[in-house]
């Protein structure tokens, strides 16, 4: 069941770390993937990064670290990367 105030919620905490980004997802997987659009907003943006148990920070350099160690991730590790630049971490912990 998806929570409309979640997808709201997460689509909103994205813009604010990497804004415009939204805007390409939803133009490129909107219409072929809508079901991962909803995914990304809604458990991805609206839940998992709404805890505060981790700050963007330190989520953002967990995101790439692991998305290095796996491979294959270029297009999550660059979005990770735009979201701690724009969120002033250094190009030295990046």
């Amino acid at each position: 069941m998806t929570n409309h105030t979640n997808v709201a919620i997460g689509r909103a905490a994205m813009a604010g770390a990497a804004p415009g980004i939204p805007d390409l997802i939803d133009a490129s997987l909107g219409s072929v993937a809508p079901n991962t659009v909803r995914r990304i907003y809604e458990q991805i943006w609206g839940d998992v990064y709404q805890d505060t148990t981790l700050g963007l920070r330190d989520r953002t350099l967990i995101s790439i670290a692991a998305a290095t160690a796996i491979g294959g991730a270029e297009i999550n590790l660059t979005l990770q990367t735009h979201i701690a630049l724009h969120a002033e971490i250094g190009r030295a912990h990046v």
